[in-house]
């Protein structure tokens, strides 16, 4: 699916430029956050404002930083791309509306679970492991794989 490479192109960054402390604030943080993270600096609700966010300057240890981000990873890209693969996958196969909706209902649980027993531990080695320049790369390798079961789970009738 061509969405993979350009969606961790732009996930990964904002990922690693938000500290933990943040996180819970996302769901209430205005439009121009975005633009906070694309350039390195704190949105204000981190208190670090014109702040670059660098390892320095956000004191957290490597393993809650790492699992923040897995799990916000799990929790906030996966079901997103995972619907929007099936959605797309069901109206390419020519279905209709209702029709969609029930192929995306009945794929959707078992691909996530499967979803959620692989990519925790990808995306641990990305974050602890993987230098931040080679990221994409060894994202982009995973996600061929990825893909290929995506698509065997788009045409596997149960």
């Amino acid at each position: 699916m061509l969405i993979a490479g350009p969606a961790y192109k732009v996930w990964l960054p904002i990922a690693d430029s938000v500290p933990s402390k943040c996180l819970p604030f996302m769901a209430r943080l205005p439009s121009k956050w975005g633009q906070w993270a694309l350039s390195g600096n704190a949105p204000p609700l981190c208190g670090l404002t014109g702040t670059a966010l660098t390892a320095s300057s956000v004191a957290l240890k490597p393993s809650v930083a790492v699992t923040t981000k897995v799990v916000a990873s799990a929790l906030v890209f996966t079901p997103i791309y995972t619907m929007v693969f099936f959605t797309y996958s069901g109206f390419a196969g020519g279905r209709s509306v209702p029709e969609c909706a029930e192929y995306v209902q009945k794929k959707f649980l078992p691909t996530y679970l499967t979803d959620c027993s692989v990519w925790p531990i990808i995306q641990t080695i990305n974050f602890a492991m993987v230098p931040p320049h080679l990221r994409v790369l060894w994202i982009n390798a995973n996600n061929i794989l990825w893909n290929t079961f995506l698509s065997h789970m788009a045409v596997r009738e149960e």
